[in-house]
């Protein structure tokens, strides 16, 4: 009809289809992000597809850390000598470790440090309703925390303190001089401590009740405790065997009797493992952190090597937290807090037997005719 346009149809092309592949994460998870962008030009021209996958690895967790990348938080001489620190706790966003007479805590962010309680030089038992009235007296360990206080270990007992407010007081006075409290660990409302004869103790967080004697040296009181939720783990007195101990009966379980003998100067339970720093000979720091199976005792080497500010040179402390080790350590170049923290572990490769060919080319060796005729060509035994 005259004036009149008739639209024509147009048939549109197919889009492509896209391959977007996706990589394993190490823990064997698959994630992938959508398409960034798809931009379209007329039919004419077809489609145009711009496609930036985005892979990102899933975070490993803590209980299935199998290597560890090792990162400083404070700098250089914030923490004193090596001597200075012995032990670190966690709560909220803080990390909290002794310098000296002083109780620290360390911003875990940006490294950031602040007096708590104690003051520098000052040596005694007394305790106060503020962190500059607090005295400490050769503080021994910082055990831990319960979601509230920090507690630790010096020459007056068990110590209880209030990061909000710096207060302090004495839970319990030490057994004795010669048979002091060395190591601690909290799991709940559990606090145990053990001596340098090896007796344990038990004290109830919430009850604030006098400690219930556990055990008598059946682990060492020269190598660190941890505990979970159900049972107490230490090491025997010089034999190398690791047990399991259930706290409500009293009755211990030898895991294994594999470990290397030599003193652990600090250890962490996390889910199926035990995070444990060891030394490496008598008499030398702590250098390796190792993990630790707790079903059948097997070990597995986790921190990097090296020592300063790329290794460890003295763990005095272990804390869990943010899916991270928290480390105290200490060396010729002073005390610093580190953090552990899980990492995909590298393959090894055994060496190949030959050159690994990744193409070639073909060339003949004899002369032709020179192995005889060539064998019959086989039927396929298919009919054409």
């Amino acid at each position: 009809m005259a004036g009149t346009e008739r639209a024509v149809p147009v048939k549109a092309k197919a889009a492509p289809v896209v391959n977007q592949s996706l990589a394993a994460t190490p823990t064997g998870s698959l994630i992938a992000s959508p398409v960034s962008s798809l931009a379209s030009k007329p039919f004419s021209s077809g489609w145009d597809l711009t496609v930036s996958p985005a892979v990102t690895a899933a975070p490993i967790p803590l209980s299935e850390m199998e290597a560890g990348e090792l990162t400083t938080v404070t700098a250089n001489g914030v923490l004193g000598p090596a001597s200075d620190t012995n032990g670190v706790a966690v709560l909220g966003g803080y990390a909290y470790l002794n310098k000296g007479t002083q109780l620290l805590k360390v911003n875990k962010a940006s490294g950031a440090s602040s007096v708590v309680a104690g003051v520098a030089g000052s040596a005694s038992c007394q305790n106060g309703s503020t962190g500059d009235q607090v005295r400490f007296k050769a503080i021994t360990r910082v055990v831990g925390a319960d979601g509230r206080f920090v507690y630790l270990i010096d020459g007056c007992g068990l110590r209880r303190i209030d990061p909000a407010t710096g207060a302090g007081s004495t839970i319990a006075a030490q057994p004795s001089s010669t048979n002091p409290w060395q190591h601690g660990t909290i799991a709940g409302k559990w606090l145990y401590l053990i001596t340098t004869n090896a007796i344990i103790s038990r004290f109830d967080l919430t009850s604030g009740s006098a400690p219930t004697l556990l055990y008598n040296n059946l682990i060492s009181g020269y190598n660190a405790i941890a505990a979970d939720d159900t049972y107490l783990y230490g090491v025997g007195a010089s034999n190398g065997s690791l047990y399991r101990i259930d706290p409500v009966t009293g009755t211990h379980t030898l895991i294994t009797n594999t470990l290397n003998n030599l003193p652990i100067m600090a250890m962490v339970s996390v889910g199926g493992y035990l995070y444990a720093a060891f030394r490496d000979t008598y008499g030398s720091t702590a250098l390796s952190i190792v993990r630790i199976n707790k079903t059948d005792g097997t070990t597995l080497l986790v921190s990097p090597t090296g020592t300063g500010t790329t290794g460890l040179s003295g763990v005095t402390g272990l804390a869990a937290a943010d899916d991270k080790l928290y480390v105290a350590d200490g060396g010729a170049d002073g005390a610093w807090l580190k953090a552990l923290t899980p990492v995909a572990a590298t393959p090894v490769t055994a060496p190949a037997s030959a050159p690994v060919m990744e193409a070639g080319a073909v060339s003949s060796v004899t002369a032709d005719g020179a192995l005889g005729a060539a064998p019959p060509t086989r039927s396929s035994g298919v009919s054409t």
